[in-house]
């Protein structure tokens, strides 16, 4: 790997930088893939199964992930809607 001088870096997003000029993801694959089947869940209104992974995830990224505060929100306000 070398090293080469980034023009523009400053003042761009840490995901921005990490995707564009380190040539990396955000979040790795599995979270990316348990992030994305905790969607599919909530949209296919199966809450129990997306509390579940909700909490598991949670437990490998932490609580202030801003994908898991948004997801547990909208099964919130699901479930409001639909009682």
């Amino acid at each position: 790997m070398v090293a080469e001088w980034v023009k523009n870096a400053y003042g761009k997003d840490t995901n921005f930088i990490l995707e564009v000029f380190m040539e990396t993801d955000e979040r790795p694959e599995n979270i990316k893939t348990d992030i994305e089947a905790l969607s599919e869940l909530i949209d296919a209104n199966q809450f129990n199964e997306a509390q579940t992974l909700l909490q598991q995830l949670r437990k490998k990224i932490g609580d202030d992930e801003p994908a898991l505060v948004g997801a547990e929100i909208l099964i919130r306000r699901k479930e409001i809607i639909k009682r």
